[in-house]
């Protein structure tokens, strides 16, 4: 991680910020050395960012890669008189801008930590990518949606203090799991509510409350209010690449549940702040509709569909110590 030091988006937008001469690049050396020069930001005439990795003489121009969004290969360019060669790698879309960014950290990470190896390490990096930066565009998540996954990412961040970013495993909704968290003593299902009179909240099917393996089942509740003065989901993310979560496997995880980087600024105006939170058992007392309190074995095999609501309010709230839970040795 690139720590204290600018990120990549940083002083892409300050260079922009210079006014780029048509058909010309505006530079900035970064502090990333290899054997050939420094790595080097800039934007070009059209104010396409872009990053410089300094290689061996190649011969000629060549484009490895392209989409409408990005466009990776070698380029030669005259530097103080003189012909030098790079690995160039430039965003074309400004939806992905953010995206591209950390791409740009990831490869001054790797080149900084190699820089012998600097062709191919940017190569391996840009190839680790390629999947998240393909030329599709999903549907935006809705509000819905958003504060389910502002929960789930609140959560983490809780398991984060405790256990650092192996938490991150730990994540198995995004699979198709049954639960959202499972540990090798607990399982765990995230819950939010937009509201402030209540903590109603929702389940799906008859096994969303089902225990796995017989482990101790848990509900994680939030109520949220949508509000100027919350966070955003690009702002926790953050929060959990600085606690040291790999933005890579972060990013693919959350492609599974439908957000993608690249809608990042739209997620921004998304904002929500925690009024309450609670966590309860799933026992006897939990109010559940599953196989096992059915007084039919088989009366829900025929049900599809099944959603139902739980108001959590008057339920009893339990302490559970989260730097007890353990990490699945399956996962």
């Amino acid at each position: 991680m690139m720590g204290a030091k600018e990120s990549s988006n940083t002083i892409f937008s300050f260079l922009q910020g210079q006014a780029p001469a048509p058909r010309k690049l505006t530079v900035r050396n970064t502090d990333v050395l290899t054997e050939h020069g420094p790595v080097v930001h800039a934007i070009d005439g059209n104010g396409h960012p872009t990053l410089l990795v300094p290689v061996a003489s190649q011969p000629g121009n060549s484009i490895d890669w392209q989409n409408k969004l990005v466009t990776f290969g070698y380029r030669t360019i005259t530097v103080a008189g003189k012909q030098q060669a790079f690995l160039a790698l430039q965003c074309l879309a400004e939806r992905v801008r953010s995206q591209f960014g950390l791409l740009a950290d990831d490869i001054l990470d790797a080149v900084a930590a190699d820089p012998g190896k600097a062709d191919l390490r940017t190569r391996q990096t840009v190839d680790r990518w390629k999947e998240l930066l393909r030329d599709d565009k999903a549907r935006l998540l809705g509000q819905s949606q958003l504060s389910g996954l502002f929960g789930e990412l609140l959560f983490l961040e809780q398991l984060a203090f405790h256990h650092g970013s192996w938490a991150l495993r730990s994540w198995t909704g995004p699979h198709g799991n049954r639960h959202d968290f499972e540990f090798e003593n607990a399982s765990f299902e995230v819950k939010t509510t937009v509201s402030n009179n209540n903590m109603i909240v929702g389940f799906h099917g008859a096994r969303q409350l089902e225990t796995t393996d017989g482990l101790p089942l848990y509900v994680a509740a939030f109520q949220l209010e949508r509000t100027p003065q919350g966070d955003s989901i690009p702002t926790v993310l953050e929060r959990l690449y600085d606690a040291g979560f790999d933005r890579l496997d972060t990013m693919r995880l959350l492609e599974k549940v439908g957000y993608f980087e690249a809608d990042s600024g739209h997620y921004a105006a998304y904002r929500f702040l925690a009024l309450s939170s609670k966590t309860l058992a799933v026992d006897s007392d939990f109010p559940r509709i599953t196989h096992e309190t059915m007084p039919v074995p088989g009366m829900l095999d025929g049900i599809s569909a099944l959603q139902y609501s739980v108001d959590l309010g008057p339920l009893a709230a339990v302490d559970i110590p989260l730097e007890e839970l353990k990490e699945a040795s399956s996962l």
